[in-house]
């Protein structure tokens, strides 16, 4: 269950990076 908690945190900092990288 951890595993997924984790990898779904991963996801939404790659959605903001990827924001971020867009907005620019």
């Amino acid at each position: 269950m951890a595993n997924l908690y984790d990898l779904k945190k991963f996801d939404l900092n790659l959605l903001v990076i990827f924001e971020c990288i867009y907005q620019h």
